[in-house]
């Protein structure tokens, strides 16, 4: 059986995914209020002031778009980076289009809400994205990048909401960076790499 065919084999996947992300939402709001955090939304910084709606939607789709052009560069490149997709390929895929948007929503949401509105203000630009970073920690060797990734994307991520003053611009970043990282796992994208046989590129 071609394992891309069916991705409705997976139906808990949507009722997980709201519900770890739902809870990560209440997680943000209970350390807003243990911290005292008046507003999870927007910040008083801004460059060069708060930024107008269209420009945070602007800035997070364009970043998150180029983001995904280069991890897809590095897909094709490198062998660590064709690893990890398929290694993921292994543990998420294959997903309906549906699951996609679902993901990409509620992870951008609810990481944001979380890690940018909350921890933020709490432990600071770098202190927020190294948490982000480790808490993409993977199982298996494939994932040895992951968390070094994630602590850079956590990093753009903050100096967006830093630079607009809203959450708009980095929601929308993570939004689209994940939307169109897990759509390569909707059947019929692309095959799955496989590693190839020489060493790793550097």
């Amino acid at each position: 059986m071609d394992p891309r065919a069916a991705p409705e084999e997976r139906p808990p996947f949507t009722l997980l995914v709201v519900v770890f992300y739902g809870g990560m939402v209440a997680l943000a709001y209970a350390v807003a209020w243990l911290f005292d955090v008046d507003d999870l939304y927007h910040m008083e910084q801004g460059w060069p002031g708060p930024w107008p709606d269209w420009m945070g939607i602007g800035a997070g789709i364009a970043f998150g778009a180029l983001a995904h052009l280069a991890s897809r560069f590095a897909r094709r490149r490198y062998a660590w980076a064709k690893g990890f997709y398929d290694r993921m390929y292994e543990l998420l895929g294959p997903l309906s289009l549906p699951q996609v948007i679902v993901a990409a929503a509620a992870s951008g949401f609810a990481e944001e809400l979380l890690f940018r509105g909350a921890l933020f203000p709490v432990i600071g630009l770098f202190g927020s994205s190294a948490v982000f970073g480790l808490l993409h920690v993977g199982p298996g060797r494939e994932f040895r990048v992951w968390p070094v990734y994630a602590a850079v994307m956590g990093l753009c991520f903050a100096l967006l909401y830093q630079a607009s003053g809203t959450l708009l611009a980095p929601i929308l970043a993570h939004f689209t960076v994940n939307f169109f990282g897990l759509a390569d796992l909707v059947p019929g994208d692309e095959e799955p790499s496989r590693p190839t046989d020489g060493p790793p590129s550097e």
